[in-house]
């Protein structure tokens, strides 16, 4: 008898481990879920096996709820924090969720996107803490089973799940066939903008695009990244009259230059007169807007919108008015630039939730709204001083947060030549629809005239 209480006392102890929370440090928690969040690889691998009622931490339960909730639905995993916030809002409006819960949620993405460690190390940390919980139920099972004189095969099989834990999966597999063909034929049809630097879009294009498509695909973010002066601005200005060239309606809402400005810029651009002489010669000017009005053009839109104090959400109500106004809205957003928009977060006591934060979730909402509306975005984001011993700005110099080369399609840097703003190179810092890591230049800058480079180059 004495062997038989032993024995049930087990495994009562085992049963309650199983249903216990994971052994987990708050900050490696905090990472976990953000990467479950943002790393389909890495959901497919450890997040699918995650039960959120076991996660040490409230917040870290109710992330992955929701993210859970929104992959049922959408039958594949995210890459995605967003669309868990969103989801969560959603919650919010039926009232099971509060405003403190989702600037918590925050602070723990943010606190899991700062630590920036590698997904294979997680893997490895973790596989151990699950594939014990996954034995621990087979054992359970195995006695539960015995004990009502049942079959044990299906214990089997949950011990060769428990195995299978961290093992690669595939994600959203599409199979070859109808579906290939379907996909190519689409490739081809995708619309393109051009940026109108006949070498950057080639590259762009990459050797196994339809001939002809150059430049910039459809429903993505574009990010220039460059120090004060480096031609920022020029870009934005270089891609809205791109833009109007090939006949599309575009927004430019600027946060930085006076509208009067960015006026005479695009002007200068389009007709090769110099803003300098647009802004202080009548003469100039008059001969500038006749040659405006001699080329087929798209409209450009410029509103000054109040920087630190606007939101994406404000952008949005604007395209919509725009939309009202002309018809159809507008297919390219200029943003100068995102680094001084905002989220419409903030703590119930009224202090802002941290730059990293607002940084993450306007670049994010920008990029959703651009795949959603199936329009380009384009802004800027400062950088950081580089390190010296590299010549390039790159990826890490994001200024204030990494999400915003995380999640934005394309990525370039600025960087000027020598002491002087007369010589730029392009780098192609990040191209999620083609090459990258690939230099332009380095060109002739030609800011007096409202463009980012001299083309054709005279030498």
């Amino acid at each position: 008898m004495a062997a038989t209480v032993i024995d049930l006392n087990e495994a009562r102890r085992v049963r309650s481990r199983v249903s216990e929370p994971y052994e987990l440090d708050k900050t490696f928690e905090a990472i976990l879920v953000e990467m479950c969040c943002s790393n389909m690889k890495f959901y497919t691998r450890i997040g699918v096996h995650l039960v959120p009622e076991c996660m040490p931490t409230p917040t870290a339960q109710l992330v992955m709820i929701a993210l859970k909730a929104v992959i049922e639905d959408l039958g594949v995993p995210l890459g995605s924090c967003a669309l868990v916030l969103q989801r969560l809002h959603q919650m919010r409006r039926k009232g099971s969720v509060s405003h403190e819960q989702i600037i918590a949620v925050m602070d723990l993405f943010e606190v899991g996107a700062r630590e920036q460690v590698d997904p294979e190390v997680m893997v490895k940390m973790v596989v151990p803490i699950l594939k014990r919980r996954a034995q621990l139920e087979a054992v359970i099972s195995a006695t539960d089973r015995f004990g009502k004189h049942e079959e044990l095969s299906d214990v089997a099989g949950m011990i060769l799940k428990a195995d299978q834990i961290g093992a690669m999966q595939p994600v959203g597999a599409i199979f070859l066939g109808k579906q290939t063909l379907q996909i190519l034929a689409q490739m081809q049809k995708s619309e393109m903008l051009e940026i109108g630097i006949p070498d950057l879009d080639e590259a762009l294009a990459g050797e196994y695009m339809h001939k002809g498509n150059l430049g910039l695909c459809v429903g993505t973010e574009t990010v220039f990244i460059g120090d004060s002066g480096s031609g920022k601005s020029m870009a934005l200005i270089q891609c809205a009259a791109s833009a109007a060239r090939q006949g599309m309606f575009a927004a430019y809402a600027t946060l930085e230059l006076s509208v009067v400005n960015v006026h005479a810029r695009l002007l200068a651009h389009l007709t090769g007169f110099s803003i300098k002489g647009i802004l202080s010669d009548d003469i100039v000017r008059a001969k500038a807007g006749a040659a405006l009005a001699a080329q087929p053009l798209g409209p450009i839109a410029v509103q000054y919108f109040t920087p630190q104090a606007t939101t994406v959400e404000d952008l949005e109500a604007w395209i919509k008015d725009l939309g009202k106004e002309h018809g159809s809205e507008p297919r390219v957003l200029i943003v100068d630039y995102a680094d001084k928009l905002v989220s419409k977060l903030k703590r119930k006591n009224g202090d802002e939730v941290s730059k990293y934060t607002h940084g993450q979730i306007v670049f994010e909402t920008l990029r959703l709204n651009a795949d959603e509306k199936q329009r380009w975005c384009i802004t800027a984001a400062q950088a950081k001083r580089k390190d010296r011993h590299r010549s390039m700005v790159d990826l890490e110099d994001a200024a204030d947060s990494i999400e915003k080369v995380r999640v934005a399609d394309y990525v370039f840097t600025l960087n000027s030549i020598g002491d002087g703003q007369h010589e730029l190179v392009i780098f192609i810092a990040k191209n999620r629809h083609g090459s990258g890591r690939y230099k332009i230049g380095p060109c002739l800058t030609d800011f007096a005239r409202g463009r980012l480079v001299e083309w054709p180059p005279k030498r």
